[in-house]
């Protein structure tokens, strides 16, 4: 599979992972929605956003700890994008 239908495939996770009950609060929620919507805007457009890795990774060690299953999404979302230079 190539990177850029991985990374499809990883936001359709997150997205499907954001619906599902959790623990997490409205605030956060919001917060990761717009995240993804983000980096589906920069895969859509083909768009360069050297900050877009760093926000995802800040957000990653903000859950590490508390929410297992979305660090490992949001773990291999910066992987991804650091991957396909977005």
């Amino acid at each position: 599979m190539s990177p850029k239908k991985d990374l499809t495939s990883l936001l359709a996770e997150l997205r499907e992972a954001l619906e599902q009950p959790t623990p997490l609060d409205e605030s956060t929620r919001d917060e990761l929605q717009a995240l993804a919507a983000e980096i589906e805007s920069r895969l859509e457009n083909d768009s360069e956003d050297e900050t877009l890795v760093d926000r995802v990774e800040e957000t990653l060690e903000r859950f590490e700890g508390e929410h297992p299953q979305l660090v490992a999404l949001l773990g291999r979302l910066a992987d991804l994008l650091n991957s396909l230079g977005i």
